[in-house]
């Protein structure tokens, strides 16, 4: 991590019913990067509901402020003293593009470097050449 720079953080999230719980229910995630947390959108079910919602992606930007730092995800939701039951998955962490500035794949940057490399030796035949 490079302090000051901004990472994107996605991920997906979705929320479960207890089976035999009756009562309505809110859920999600506190996600800590570094002691700054950002919770994700809100899910819930209606009284009486026993099911799975649907999958959601999540985007959150944080800044780093140390080398390294801890990721962490904690369930939250209501009534309280009630388990929250959040899934997740697919879990990714990359540093954030500046204003118009765009981060090349890394295929991009190695392709551009043979190039490179193979343009210059070609020069370098040809001139022997002449």
């Amino acid at each position: 991590m490079t302090v000051g720079q901004q990472y994107t953080l996605k991920f997906s999230q979705a929320a479960g019913q207890q089976t035999d719980f009756f009562g309505a229910t809110t859920e999600r995630w506190s996600v800590s990067f570094g002691g700054t947390s950002q919770l994700s959108t809100q899910m819930g079910f209606a009284d009486t509901a026993t099911e799975v919602t649907s999958w959601q992606e999540q985007t959150m930007t944080f800044t780093a402020n140390a080398s390294s730092q801890l990721l962490s995800f904690l369930a939250v939701g209501t009534p309280d003293g009630k388990p929250p039951f959040v899934l997740l998955s697919g879990v990714s962490v990359e540093a954030a593009a500046g204003p118009g500035t765009a981060v090349p794949e890394p295929f991009t940057v190695v392709g551009t470097m043979i190039g490179l490399g193979l343009g210059a030796r070609l020069k370098l035949k040809l001139a022997k050449k002449k």
